[in-house]
């Protein structure tokens, strides 16, 4: 029985622990790197933070947006849980988790 009892927090805290909400697939209309981190914005979408230069996954989050911006595929961003699901506010807090090219 105790077993049971120990089990049951540790899988409720694993469940939370990989929450997130992706915006809708877009096409990248524009990218904005600022001084210390890099908005994108995707089609019918507000500003969104890609990430700050601190991160090791910077460059290679920017490389994507930059790759799917020049060839005109729609993308997906992911986010901590709790962000705006639509998308549509801007995001000034909080890092993207994942951008990904979506094949159409």
């Amino acid at each position: 029985m105790k077993k049971y009892i120990f089990i049951v927090p540790i899988a409720l805290l694993s469940k939370s622990a990989f929450a997130y909400v992706d915006c809708p697939s877009s096409s990248v209309k524009y990218i904005q790197p600022d001084e210390d981190r890099v908005y994108v914005q995707l089609e019918g979408q507000n500003w969104q933070r890609l990430g700050d230069y601190t991160q090791p996954s910077m460059n290679a989050k920017l490389s994507i947006a930059l790759a799917a911006h020049a060839t005109g595929k729609k993308v997906k961003i992911r986010f901590p849980d709790g962000h705006d699901a639509s998308c549509n506010t801007f995001n000034n807090n909080v890092n993207a988790t994942m951008i990904r090219i979506e094949n159409e």
